[in-house]
């Protein structure tokens, strides 16, 4: 009895320590993903230089959603929501600032997040997919082609 008591504490405590693992990994990601995609913008200062830019953004954006776009406009790029989990969909929008306009991607992925924003069960395999997208589009590294 003292044995099967000892080994479900045993057990037990290993689970809490991986449950606060695993939310502590959830938390470094989630700051890694605000960062990027706040660094996911691009800035213009012409109208021909932001159309320019709003071309290439529409290329890339269609280039790495897992669906099509469904709405295009002057300011605003999207893609259907994926029916498959962990498939990635893509967002732009373009905002007038300064004389110029911020162009910004923002990526999602169906099944990243459960029903209350804890990691899903595609979360790790959304997370990489979306900081990859982001990261290439910054401007300061890799502007889109």
């Amino acid at each position: 009895m003292k044995l099967r008591a000892l080994a479900m504490s045993v057990l037990l405590g290993l689970g809490a320590c991986a449950a606060a693992e695993r939310a502590e990994t959830f938390r470094t990601m989630e700051t890694r993903l605000l960062a990027m995609r706040q660094a996911a913008s691009l800035q213009c200062s012409t109208p021909a230089e932001c159309d320019r830019a709003w071309s290439r953004t529409r290329r890339y954006v269609q280039d790495h959603s897992s669906t099509r776009i469904t709405r295009l406009g002057t300011d605003r790029i999207e893609t259907a929501p994926p029916l498959l989990a962990g498939e990635v969909y893509l967002w732009a929008s373009r905002t007038e600032s300064g004389g110029g306009s911020v162009i910004r991607l923002k990526a999602m992925c169906k099944g990243m997040y459960d029903s209350n924003g804890g990691p899903g069960w595609q979360y790790d395999a959304c997370a990489r997919k979306i900081l990859e997208i982001e990261q290439g589009f910054r401007s300061d590294e890799n502007p889109p082609s």
